[in-house]
């Protein structure tokens, strides 16, 4: 039927764009895959194979990865090549990561919290996400890997940070959000830790109820530049320079 060919289609859209996320993100090392619900699903692979598969058997949960390179000793936790949820399960910290490798910039549209967005409400997320993205490229950064996260949308910069220069991403972001968050559409600043998730892109962001003004949709890559460069630390630091020195005590 017309309806089982468009759930073929979708899943295999989906398994497209969940491969493309490891490829482009985790070409090597190991990858934890992680699902938030009533309790944390948490899996460490190195077989992508079998990772892509593990998650389309389970497409009923929204699903994030840490984007940064995982210390090599994380992969022998007890959720080696498969997927668990248990209490006192560990999963990956800032101390776990070797280098930063990426610089996520989330433009979210802002809404009651719980609820998915409106499509209104997304197109101001797509507005303000082309600003900050035509500023960065006039400042000199090389083009980010453009994604849509199903309520709003992503630009993810390619770097080659140590883990003590996180300080310089969450000041960075700081400086995005002071130029670029406004009444409808923040720029979140919370995701600087170099432990970060974001989304398994091809996932569907479920958030609230799935209603037709506020639908769940499938996350998804937007733009891929042909040749993806990382950025040095010195773009970053000429951005934070537009933040306002906070003002030296004055002793009396």
């Amino acid at each position: 039927t017309a309806d089982a060919k468009k759930e073929e289609k979708l899943l295999m859209t989906q398994e497209q764009s969940i491969r493309a996320t490891f490829d482009i993100f985790k070409p090597d090392g190991v990858i934890e895959v992680r699902s938030m619900d009533a309790y944390t699903f948490s899996g460490y692979f190195k077989d992508r194979e079998k990772l892509v598969a593990e998650l389309m058997k389970r497409n009923d949960k929204t699903w994030y990865f840490v984007m940064n390179d995982i210390n090599d000793a994380c992969y022998s936790r007890e959720q080696s090549e498969r997927i668990l949820s248990k209490k006192g399960l560990k999963t990956t910290g800032d101390k776990e990561i070797d280098q930063i490798k990426w610089i996520l910039i989330d433009a979210d549209p802002k809404r009651p919290s719980g609820v998915s967005s409106t499509d209104a409400e997304k197109e101001k997320a797509k507005k303000t996400i082309k600003r900050v993205y035509k500023y960065l490229r006039h400042e000199g950064f090389a083009d980010p890997v453009v994604c849509d996260s199903g309520n709003g949308y992503h630009l993810l910069y390619s770097v080659d940070m140590a883990v003590e220069d996180a300080e310089y991403t969450k000041k960075f972001l700081q400086a995005i959000d002071m130029l670029f968050s406004d009444a409808d559409v923040e720029i979140d600043t919370s995701v600087f830790n170099p432990s970060r998730i974001t989304k398994v892109y091809g996932t569907i962001a479920r958030k609230g109820a799935n209603t037709m003004e506020r639908p769940h949709r499938a996350s998804g890559f937007v733009y891929i530049p042909e040749e993806i460069l990382p950025n040095s630390i010195h773009l970053l630091k000429k951005v934070i320079s537009v933040l306002p020195e906070k003002p030296k005590p004055v002793y009396r």
